[in-house]
């Protein structure tokens, strides 16, 4: 009876020390279940901040899935000054805070918290701006088919990649939200279209024009004024907008670029 007593005492130690075991590996894991690695955190931002000189100070963001950001400081009341700058983020131990590293050293420390579809922003010491004007030191990511942002051209259907990347300048697209209507470049001609946003991941385009320009490669522009008239729902994944016809084939896939 002695020998059985001592055996399950034996069992438990055990089983005590393999519990603490994954217990401090989960504590010894700065990534677990943090901002980083739990939230869709890649995309656009946006918010107005106060100002000392200014109204205000109109703020866009893009934060990358590659740990670089895109960022947009326009001064409202202050001659409409607007200053870009791009760079790296870094994330905090805690996988919960990131630091702005600018290119230009304009906003160096720019720093914040990164919650659920949402950016706080951060004092010197990493700590949330609280006080009456706590709720204007917050960015919100905008949700929907992202509009009056720059979409460069990644692939098309039947188009080797290496011939996009040819074209005399990146293809791209812009959603006009006030017009209803896109303009881009089709890496030779300048063209513009309607849009129809309907339901939900719903899309197609209408009266699709273009300056007549003549240039050596014409592929990319003729497949994707084809694929135009093809589309009629998106897909858009953080900073990737995919279109796609009734069957939801893939037919191009765009990637998000902000610019002053």
């Amino acid at each position: 009876m002695q020998s059985f007593r001592t055996f399950v005492f034996i069992i438990l130690i055990a089983f005590l020390f393999k519990c603490c075991g994954v217990t401090k590996n989960i504590a010894d894991n700065p990534d677990y279940h943090t901002s980083r690695t739990a939230l869709d955190w890649e995309g656009i931002y946006k918010g107005g901040v106060p100002c000392a000189s200014c109204e205000k100070i109109d703020i866009t963001l893009q934060l990358n899935g590659d740990n670089t950001y895109r960022l947009i400081s326009k001064y409202i009341g202050k001659n409409g000054d607007a200053f870009f700058e791009k760079g790296e983020f870094e994330w905090d131990k805690s996988g919960g805070k990131i630091t702005l590293k600018s290119d230009c050293n304009i906003n160096e420390s720019l720093k914040f918290r990164v919650g659920e579809n949402i950016l706080f922003y951060l004092d010197r010491d990493g700590n949330v701006i609280e006080g009456d004007l706590a709720d204007f030191y917050i960015l919100d990511k905008i949700e929907g088919l992202i509009m009056d942002f720059k979409w460069e051209l990644v692939s098309l259907k039947g188009v080797d990649d290496s011939i996009i990347d040819k074209q005399n300048r990146v293809p791209f697209l812009i959603f006009n939200s006030e017009k209803s209507q896109i303009n881009g470049n089709s890496g030779c001609n300048s063209f513009f279209a309607d849009f129809y946003k309907k339901d939900e991941n719903r899309v197609s385009f209408d009266r699709v024009g273009a300056t007549k320009m003549a240039c050596n490669n014409m592929e990319v522009e003729t497949v994707l004024f084809k694929i135009f008239e093809e589309t009629s729902q998106y897909i858009q994944v953080n900073n990737s907008l995919i279109l796609m016809n009734d069957s939801k084939e893939k037919l191009a896939e765009f990637k998000l670029r902000i610019e002053k």
